[in-house]
């Protein structure tokens, strides 16, 4: 349950049913707590937070596309997680865009 400044109690899973039930009788943005904005959190482990800028909004903001930014993602994060792990799924993610962007087929296959 979170207490807001107003003194109302909600439980946080239905926050959002709050704010627009409610949200025509005085309440504001500033009775809510202060939370860290999403694009400064990091779930599970902070492998991107020593980055200049972190892949995800590097990806967003140049609108790169989901295959390209996946490898982008692991090329990115392989000294700091996973290794060489990373590498091949980054290149397993360049294998799908060159078959199904260029119809080009890898082990010898077309």
């Amino acid at each position: 349950m979170s207490t807001y400044k107003n003194g109302i109690t909600a439980d946080p899973d239905f926050d959002a049913y709050l704010i627009l039930d409610r949200g025509s009788n005085g309440i504001s943005e500033s009775d809510f707590p202060e939370e860290e904005r999403p694009s400064e959190q990091q779930i599970g482990g902070d492998h991107y937070k020593d980055m200049a800028i972190e892949p995800s909004e590097f990806i967003h903001r140049n609108d790169i596309g989901w295959l390209e930014g996946n490898a982008i993602k692991y090329i990115c994060r392989h000294a700091q997680k996973h290794g060489e792990q990373d590498i091949e799924k980054a290149i397993h993610y360049l294998h799908l865009l060159l078959e199904w962007e260029y119809d080009h087929y890898v082990n010898g296959r077309r």
